[in-house]
């Protein structure tokens, strides 16, 4: 496989109570060595448990993948139990986590826990591995990386912490960068700077990006692909410029709708989507975004569409495309 990120028919279930509930419906990405591409969508839509996954990192029980095939630069991590990913996990796929303050360990120095990651990718030192951590600490941008490396979490800024969570995920030095809302709770100063610095990693270090938010700012200032996702489904994918400018499913027009304007004369007021996203154990029939939906017929609530390619880049899961536009 030629793409460095492959997933074919993602479905994922999670068994509680003796339920089980699906909560990714066969998920399609593509991700290109050095690419970068972002997974859009309201909160619940199953991006971050399509991040998780990827890596294998949801407890298995309950989380169980049930169909479908996820290769990270060729390797299969998708077949048999969870550990196969270790082979891939720091070394070939970094995670950025959402929260940096739960990824760092309160009671642990900033300097100790990269040092740490540093010793599970290589076979050093722990003065190699001491010395490392510096540098990648210089790497992310972290002012006196020196006097960083003695303090503890609490004493940095969301920022910071930030960058240092950064680091902890470059310290295999992996192709792959899942980023999960990097920006989520920072200021818009702080937002650009993080965004710099991951655009500045991916050309120094030629690194792909999947790129998890729900902030269309975020995605036209960091990514070059994006795929939309609604229920545990992608309804559609293209470039960002192209889906951002003429997007083609309903839900992608509602989050475009939903952004304020600043280039109209007044300035237009966002448009709210009404309604709120389904429960996965009590979805819809259909379309799953019907119900939501200005534009839907009576047929939208009796069959799922299939995401079809409307060019050689652009595609839907949507007869009505373009409709509302």
């Amino acid at each position: 496989m030629s793409a460095l990120l492959e997933v074919r028919g993602l479905r994922l279930e999670f068994n509680t109570a003796g339920r089980s509930i699906e909560v990714l419906r066969g998920v399609d990405l593509t991700l290109e060595r050095g690419g970068s591409l972002a997974l859009v969508g309201e909160s619940g839509s199953g991006k971050s448990v399509t991040a998780q996954s990827l890596l294998r990192l949801l407890d298995e029980p309950p989380a169980r993948i049930t169909a479908g095939s996820i290769h990270i630069a060729g390797r299969c991590v998708s077949e048999g139990p969870a550990c196969v990913a270790n082979a891939v996990r720091g070394s070939v796929a970094g995670m950025v986590f959402q929260d940096p303050q739960s990824a760092l360990h309160p009671c642990t120095r900033i300097g100790a826990a990269l040092a740490a990651v540093v010793r599970q990718h290589r076979h050093c030192t722990w003065r190699e591995a001491e010395q490392r951590s510096l540098e990648l600490l210089m790497e992310v941008g972290l002012d006196a990386p020196q006097r960083r490396v003695e303090q503890w979490p609490h004493q940095l800024s969301g920022g910071l912490r930030q960058r240092v969570a950064i680091a902890m995920a470059l310290a295999g030095d992996p192709q792959l960068l899942i980023a999960d809302e990097p920006t989520t709770a920072l200021d818009a100063t702080v937002q650009a700077r993080v965004l710099g610095l991951l655009s500045r990693l991916r050309a120094q270090r030629g690194l792909a990006l999947l790129l998890i938010t729900h902030d269309l700012g975020v995605v036209a200032a960091a990514a070059d692909e994006m795929a939309v996702m609604y229920a545990g489904r992608i309804v559609e994918q293209g470039p960002v410029r192209e889906v951002l400018a003429q997007p083609l499913h309903p839900y992608s027009q509602a989050l475009r709708q939903a952004l304020p304007r600043t280039d109209a004369l007044p300035r237009c007021a966002p448009v709210s989507l009404r309604g709120l996203p389904p429960l996965p154990e009590h979805l819809p029939t259909g379309c799953a975004f019907h119900p939501r939906c200005s534009h839907a017929l009576p047929a939208c609530a009796l069959e799922v569409p299939a995401l079809v390619a409307r060019n050689a880049q652009h595609s839907v899961a949507c007869p009505l495309e373009g409709q509302g536009a």
